[in-house]
């Protein structure tokens, strides 16, 4: 893997835990993947249980992450990258 691969944004999980299940279901398709929190600055303050969190894979695997991903996508409302976070 080159260094300098594009990233591509996949997923928006509602929290690190489901951030890492998804993760591993990546991972068992044969896809790597990072996950960063949706606001770094707060995931120093914020517990990481109600922290979202953003999954990026390389971004020629990207559509067939979102494939994979898309029926755990559609149980939580605000996981899509295409819906922007909601503001508190």
């Amino acid at each position: 893997m080159k260094h300098n691969e594009p990233l591509a944004l996949v997923a928006k999980a509602p929290n690190e835990p489901v951030a890492v299940m998804w993760q591993g279901i990546l991972e068992n398709e044969g896809i790597r993947s990072v996950i960063k929190p949706q606001d770094l600055k707060a995931a120093m303050y914020v517990p990481s249980l109600i922290a979202s969190c953003e999954i990026y894979v390389l971004e020629e695997q990207s559509e067939r992450a979102r494939e994979i991903l898309e029926p755990f996508i559609q149980e939580q409302p605000d996981a899509s990258p295409d819906n922007p976070p909601v503001p508190e």
